[in-house]
């Protein structure tokens, strides 16, 4: 990701990477989990340990950085997949819903009492009622979303406003970031110190 970069996926990642490095420096997360959608969503598997690990709760660790740039968009067939620990394909579709349902796995599954969705999309998806639900799932379950409209064709209230509902429905924000050079540095910016999962 550079300045004018037209690869968004690599953007989104090194701005995790920059958010995760931020929240593990002021020792204010306790896991993290990553989320990866397209056509349908999949939790990353967080670590080498057999069977599949939601959480990394050692969120310093190599093993974060390891699952975030395994992530990939290409090549076919396997457009959107997670390569580590366990290789997850998603396609190459957007699709909200699935990924919020995916983040609530993973908000299920942690005990820290600031539950913090990071959500980051260069796409615009529907907005069907299982995407209301799933929305107010996640605030039940004490999450906060903070979401992030990348490209300059996207935007938080374009499409259906998906990113800017899923924000208002759990007391977050969203935020246009135009130039997604720029998104390493936004999000860390914008979002609260304490993260539980990440959607990309």
């Amino acid at each position: 990701c550079g300045i004018g970069s037209l690869n968004v996926l690599d953007c989104e990642k090194q701005a995790v990477l920059n958010l995760n490095a931020e929240v593990v420096g002021d020792a204010s997360v306790k896991d993290v989990a990553v989320t990866v959608f397209g056509t349908s969503a999949a939790t990353a598997d967080m670590k080498p340990d057999g069977g599949d690990q939601l959480l990394q709760d050692v969120p310093g660790s190599d093993q974060f950085a390891t699952v975030v740039e395994s992530i990939t968009y290409l090549p076919f067939p396997d457009y959107g997949t997670v390569v580590e620990y366990t290789k997850k394909s998603v396609g190459g579709g957007t699709n909200f819903t699935a990924a919020l349902n995916a983040a609530l796995t993973s908000v299920n599954a942690s005990t820290a009492i600031s539950k913090n969705v990071v959500f980051l999309s260069d796409g615009q998806a529907a907005t069907p009622p299982a995407f209301d639900t799933a929305v107010q799932a996640l605030d039940t379950a004490g999450a906060t979303i903070y979401s992030f409209a990348v490209g300059s064709n996207n935007t938080c209230l374009t499409g259906q406003a998906g990113l800017q509902k899923m924000a208002d429905g759990t007391e977050g924000t969203c935020t246009n970031v135009t130039n997604p050079a720029d998104l390493p540095d936004i999000v860390v910016n914008v979002t609260a110190t304490e993260m539980t999962a990440v959607s990309l």
